[in-house]
């Protein structure tokens, strides 16, 4: 019995195992490791982004197929600085979008974002709506996000029955020739906006907002272009507005907005990089901490911010919140300001 207890042992140590049972690499060869994960682009998507149009020569809607038409207006520089815009000149122009089940989100959560560029802040200008408008008597249905002539921002809910439900924000001290973003969430009964990634103005309703309405950017619609509606003020934006995205959850306002956990937010700026070995000019903060300089002047204004930022080195399409994130809500000016990145580390 010792002795077949010896053989044994020799037997299973010549093929290399352990006291403990475990394998023994063999001499000479490496240990196998995996190959390092390659990251699909896939793998970064947004599964809730139901719609994007980035206004790259187009008012096509590059993830849900959701074509739009760029009514008049034309193409100017985009709120990267390296990408292009829905140029509008407050008069007659504006995206048309028909009307989808995609597009309509009734009682469920839903997130809209864009970035828009003023002219003139004078007038109301709608950012963007899904909405019949019949002022003056019940009828008006869907919903609206617009700047109003007192540069409050109000998203706008009615469901064709009951009188209008409107999310109003404090007077902002909207600034002409600035790329800002504007986001409005849906969570449950709870309706949100936000500016540069910070909440200005909640409210709850329960309305029900599906549309026949086209979708629409930078227009209040009218009888010729929206059936059902009565409203001939037109609102048209005097601006540019870039990068629309439209979700069917409540998104986080800084993916919303364009940044790193969303990859289809990359695409524009990537585009003007990959395979060019180039890198775009940023603006280098100013001494002290979280008081960058502005940007270059191809990007004025592109990211506002605050002087009470704790992070200045950060990724470009991050600036705007690292700055939003640490103001007190109390003072809405800051939340203008402007502020860049010093370099796209770790984009």
């Amino acid at each position: 019995m010792w002795l077949f207890s010896l053989l044994f042992l020799r037997s299973s140590t010549a093929r290399g195992s352990r006291s403990d049972g475990r394998r023994r690499p063999r001499p000479g060869k490496n240990r196998r490791t995996p190959p390092p994960r390659v990251e699909a682009l896939e793998d970064r998507l947004v599964p809730s982004l139901v719609a994007f149009y980035p206004a790259e020569g187009n008012a096509n809607d590059v993830v849900g197929g959701h074509n739009g038409t760029l009514m008049g207006g034309t193409y100017g520089p985009g709120y990267q600085g390296t990408d292009q815009a829905f140029l509008l000149d407050g008069i007659d122009d504006f995206v048309y979008v028909p009307s989808a089940p995609a597009l309509n989100f009734g009682r469920k959560d839903f997130t809209i974002s864009l970035w828009a560029n003023f002219n003139t802040t004078q007038g109301e200008q709608v950012l963007a709506e899904k909405f019949v408008s019949t002022p003056g008597s019940l009828g008006t249905f869907g919903w609206t996000l617009t700047k109003l002539s007192t540069n409050t921002l109000r998203l706008a809910l009615d469901n064709g029955v009951h009188p209008a439900e409107n999310i109003d924000s404090p007077v902002l001290p909207i600034p002409n020739d600035t790329w800002i973003n504007f986001t409005a969430t849906r969570s449950k009964n709870v309706f949100t906006t936000f500016i540069n990634g910070r909440a200005i103005a909640s409210g709850t309703s329960n309305y029900d907002l599906d549309s026949t309405s086209s979708l629409k950017f930078g227009h209040r619609g009218n009888p010729d272009d929206t059936p059902g509606s009565t409203d001939t003020r037109g609102f048209y934006l005097n601006g540019s507005i870039d990068d629309v995205r439209i979700y069917d959850k409540a998104v986080n306002p800084k993916t919303a907005a364009g940044q790193p956990a969303s990859a289809l937010s990359l695409a524009p700026l990537a585009s003007s990089l990959l395979g060019t070995g180039q890198q775009p000019t940023l603006a280098v903060p100013a001494p002290g901490p979280g008081t960058p300089s502005a940007p270059p002047a191809s990007q004025s204004g592109v990211l506002p911010g605050s002087d009470t930022a704790s992070t200045v080195h950060v990724r470009a399409t991050d600036a705007v919140f690292a700055a939003s994130h640490t103001t007190a809500n109390d003072d809405m000016t800051l939340i203008f300001a402007p502020v860049f990145s010093s370099s796209l580390d770790a984009m």
